[in-house]
């Protein structure tokens, strides 16, 4: 298989391997003692954005929350059945059960759970032929992969320049968000709507539909679903 994209958008560098450091004077190690992915860092810290985070895959979210050892975590479950998991975030920009496309922002790198530094811990996971479900940590370290082999750390820029996006603007009439394509399709379940006339962000089509970030009224909160109409462009 290709690589996957980095999940940073600058270059970096690794300050703990896998499975577990190799720099003196002892490894270091999660709670439990051990160490199961990849540390990394941005070649230039000093620059907020060169911590923001990145979708390496096209897939759903299969896990948004905060525990002890992983502090705020996010699993990426590509549609080839790899997992991505990224610990440690500072925010997280995505939710249990979204769909999210290669390049799109999922969150900042931080310094949160079991951690001694701002940094992002990345875990690749093989679960081909399982469900895209999170079954929890145990499970899914007899998966484990090394990162640095199905990650192309130095690969980002072409990816972020076939990531377009664009401000839509709806019609004359509410537009319903679907969570799904195929309930974007059956015209099921909406999960929210766009005002007639507001405007989103319009991410591209996938499977006929239109992957939009629009913002939940009176609020700075974002939302990211599936629309039927084309929009148009402002």
């Amino acid at each position: 298989m290709n690589k996957m994209r980095s999940p940073f958008g600058v270059k970096t560098r690794c300050t703990g391997g896998y499975p577990q450091y190799n720099s003196p004077p002892a490894p270091k190690t999660n709670s439990d003692g051990e160490h199961h992915g990849e540390d990394r860092v941005p070649t230039d810290k000093s620059k907020e954005q060169n911590w923001y985070l990145f979708s390496p895959v096209e897939g759903t979210v299969i896990r948004s929350n905060k525990n002890d050892d992983y502090g705020n975590c996010v699993v990426l479950a590509a549609d080839n059945g790899f997992w991505v998991l990224l610990a440690h975030l500072q925010t997280r920009e995505v939710k249990l059960g979204q769909r999210v496309l290669i390049g799109q922002r999922v969150g900042i790198a931080g310094n949160t759970g079991y951690s001694k530094g701002r940094h992002l811990h990345v875990e690749v996971v093989d679960m081909r032929g399982y469900p895209a479900k999170w079954c929890g940590h145990k499970e899914h370290l007899k998966h484990l992969l090394k990162p640095s082999e199905y990650i192309d750390f130095d690969k980002f820029e072409a990816e972020k320049e076939d990531f377009n996006v664009v401000i839509w603007k709806n019609g004359s009439t509410p537009e319903p968000v679907y969570q799904t394509t195929a309930d974007c399709k059956n015209k099921k379940n909406p999960i929210g709507s766009l005002d007639p006339r507001e405007q989103c962000e319009c991410y591209g089509k996938v499977d006929g539909c239109y992957l939009v970030v629009y913002t939940i009224n009176g609020t700075k909160t974002k939302k990211t679903g599936f629309v039927g109409y084309a929009g148009g462009v402002k």
